[in-house]
């Protein structure tokens, strides 16, 4: 050993160089100069370092010194692990947790054999390396020339502290790159967006996926603050979210956590909003109660939004049909047993007038009735254009010129200070230009629908703005509107309205097809569920778009007339020639059907009182026994629709088995087009729309048994 004055000196430049080792080199490199002084310091030849695993189980060979790789030894070890119970005598010193030397290493009793490579051992000195009671490390020297002593010991134990406290610096060090890179690889691998920022605002870094999420590039975001007035954030409703309401901006301010906030925010690289669903934590100094910054994360959303919104619009529009199916069937079944009414009221009371002097006092009354049962009569037509099964009889229709001569009657009934404006965008002689309709129902459907817009700006002067023309639709653009997923893609004729009008909130604008539901004043509220039965009805739709301050648009879709043997199936009913009565003879008996005894009464006297026998049967059933008992009799059968026990469609299917030839003129509210889908193939000989007049009946009667 030095002397003490050598010692000191030694010490010193072993301080010195470590110190230096530690600030620039590595792990390695400083425990290397670890051994190489520890060498100096002793006088040995040897020198290697054991760090012992946590679990006090194993021992790493993590150096040897600098003389011990090049001229000592060979063997393989660098950062291997060695079982501390399997290991050699030099381990007495884990276990006595205090120095060991061995002056006379040949004449150990228990030492065990070396590895290939390994140097020669005459002499060594282990010193261990406590810490909380636990052994840490072992530093070992070797083949000194002179025995080791104390002094050794000392030496080699004040070298060890010195270097454990930079070891484990550097180790912290290493551990934390080793984390960072951890954490930095998880940084930029992250699906999530994570954004940090200042207090101030401003944003420090931001992983890849937050880049792509927002559109930025790098030197982008840098350019930006939290409150940046170009982030433009909308909250679920669609309102608009101020950046000192940021989630991040938010747990700055506060201090507190914000969790799982939706909002939308309108990105650099597309004009659409993304969805995000983010969090927001504020981060603090040791000590400090106000945070210094806070980090964001958050998720795109937008697809996952999108197809929550999707479904919440599939259940809507399913919920829609469904109140408009079932409206339709309300209105339907209310419809014909109006009809049956009406029909007896109407011919009633005109067969009473017929048969009153016109200046008798009752004459005037009577013709008030006839006008009001022809009012209610209007009314169940409503209420069947509501179900979409109003009576009309289609044919090649001109829209372009349809609404150039309906435009200006229609305009005279503007409210005074409402101006109608108008754009056609497809004339007359284009094509295509015509559509399979009845145009008394779409003069109908257009006038409803303008009455109704001009009725919004009614409260002060505006306009009503109309356009039409021509489009081709696909599954997207019929989407928006009613039923629109059962409306066939193709050319379209379309009609835009729009308003100056106050507009309509959601509530409002979910309900505008409900019957009777009416934003004016009480007894109106047909007008649209009428014109979107009758848009139905012709195969088209409506789309009603609105929100306050900003009026209301409407587009009406019909589709573009088909060719001639594409659109057979939409002819009118067909009526069939009448056979040679071959085995009816010369017969004038009707058998009248329906479920209505009033009306059966009135249809009887009636056909009575023009000379014709009649046989009255309240069912489908009766009817057909009727039928099978007078078979040779009956000329004629006069068949209505909607009965009990069995209904027309069924009855006629039997009266076509007793009599392929037996003549049918079916009677219902119903249109000619909904009747061929139920009498497909079974054509019947005439069609008498209910409510019908004396002498519509009689008319009818007498073109088909003459």
């Amino acid at each position: 050993m030095p002397a003490d004055g050598q010692k000191q000196r030694l010490l010193l430049e072993a301080r010195v160089r470590l110190s230096r080792v530690a600030l620039h080199g590595t792990l390695d490199e400083l425990l290397q100069e670890t051994l190489d002084s520890a060498e100096r310091l002793s006088g040995s030849l040897i020198g290697f370092f054991h760090f012992v695993d946590p679990d006090q189980q194993n021992l790493t060979l993590q150096a040897w010194s600098t003389n011990t790789l090049r001229h000592m030894c060979t063997a393989e070890g660098k950062h291997q692990h060695y079982a501390i119970n399997r290991a050699g005598v030099w381990v007495e010193a884990f276990h006595t947790r205090a120095p060991v030397i061995h002056n006379d290493y040949a004449a150990l009793m228990h030492r065990r054999g070396m590895p290939e490579g390994h140097a020669t051992i005459t002499r060594e000195l282990i010193v261990p390396m406590l810490r909380d009671d636990l052994v840490t490390a072992i530093i070992g020297v070797g083949n000194k020339p002179t025995d080791y002593d104390s002094d050794d010991v000392e030496a080699l134990e004040e070298l060890l502290s010195l270097t454990m406290d930079m070891v484990d610096r550097k180790r912290a060090e290493a551990a934390l790159v080793a984390s960072e890179a951890r954490f930095r690889g998880l940084f930029d691998r992250m699906t999530q967006g994570v954004v940090y920022s200042l207090s101030d605002g401003t944003i420090t870094s931001a992983n890849p996926a937050a880049l792509k999420i927002l559109g930025l590039a790098p030197d982008e975001l840098a350019d930006r603050g939290l409150l940046d007035p170009r982030w433009r954030a909308v909250r679920e409703d669609g309102s608009p979210l101020p950046t000192d309401e940021f989630p991040v901006v938010v747990a700055q301010s506060t201090g507190v956590e914000v969790p799982e906030v939706v909002f939308g925010l309108h990105t650099a690289d597309r004009d659409d909003v993304v969805w995000l669903r983010t969090s927001a934590v504020p981060m603090f100094r040791p000590g400090e109660a106000v945070p210094f910054g806070s980090f964001s994360t958050f998720e795109d959303v937008t697809q996952r939004r999108r197809a929550e919104q999707e479904r919440l619009r599939s259940i809507e529009r399913e919920h829609r049909m469904q109140r408009l199916e079932s409206a339709g069937m309300f209105a339907g079944g209310i419809a014909h047993d109006f009809n049956n009414l009406l029909t007896t009221i109407l011919g009633n009371a005109e067969t009473v007038c017929e048969a009153t002097e016109s200046n008798s006092p009752v004459q005037a009354d009577l013709e008030q009735i006839v006008l009001a049962a022809r009012r209610a009569a209007r009314l169940t037509q409503q209420m069947l254009a509501v179900s979409g099964k109003s009576l009309f009889a289609p044919s090649s229709v001109s829209l372009p010129t349809l609404m150039q001569v309906a435009l200006p009657s229609i305009a005279t009934t503007f409210p005074t200070g409402v101006t109608l404006v108008s754009s056609p965008a497809l004339s007359a002689a284009a094509e295509p230009s015509t559509i399979a309709a009845d145009p008394d129902q779409l003069r109908r459907l257009i006038g409803n629908l303008m009455t109704n817009a001009a009725e919004a700006v009614a409260a002060e002067s505006g306009e009503v703005r109309v356009a039409w023309g021509v489009v081709e639709c696909g599954r997207a653009e019929l989407e928006p509107f009613v039923a629109g997923d059962s409306l066939e893609p193709g050319t379209y004729f379309y009609i835009d309205l729009e308003d100056d009008g106050p507009g309509m909130d959601a509530a409002t604008l979910a309900r505008i097809f409900d019957p009777f539901f009416s934003t004016k004043f009480v007894g109106r509220g047909l007008g649209i569920p009428e014109s979107l039965g009758i848009a139905r009805a012709h195969g088209g739709s409506l789309r009603f778009t609105s929100a306050p301050g900003q009026g209301t648009r409407v587009r009406l879709l019909l589709p573009v007339e088909q060719p001639r043997d594409a659109r057979a199936s939409r002819e009118r009913i067909s009526v069939s020639s009448v056979p040679p009565a071959i085995e009816h003879g010369d017969t004038r008996v009707v058998l009248v059907v329906d479920d209505e005894p009033s009306l059966r009464r009135f249809v009887g006297k009636i056909l009575e009182n023009a000379g014709y026998e009649v046989l009255l049967a309240c069912d489908g059933r009766q009817a057909v026994d009727l039928y099978a008992m007078h078979a040779r009799r009956i000329a004629l059968v006069l068949l209505d629709l909607t009965m009990p026990v069995l209904d027309g469609d069924s009855a006629l299917r039997e009266l076509r088995v007793l009599d392929p030839q037996v003549r049918v003129i079916v009677s219902s509210g119903y249109s000619e087009l909904e009747l061929k889908d139920r009498f497909s193939g079974r054509a019947v000989s005439g069609f008498l729309p209910k409510p019908y007049t004396a002498a519509q009946l009689r008319a009818k009667v007498k073109e088909l048994i003459s």
